[in-house]
């Protein structure tokens, strides 16, 4: 594969964390998140406001 990922990630999280991103942006009129990171045992979010 030309563009293997350099780490294990589930594709649906991965994508899950673009979404909300551009939820927080839209909606809120917020920056990216400082940090995002989807797992299925924990879950975080930093967005300044």
């Amino acid at each position: 594969m030309i563009n293997e990922p350099k780490k294990d990630y589930n594709r649906e999280m991965h994508t899950a964390e673009h979404i909300l991103n551009q939820t927080m942006i839209r909606k809120f009129g917020t920056g990216r998140s400082v940090t995002n990171h989807i797992e299925k045992k924990i879950s975080t979010t930093i967005v300044h406001i």
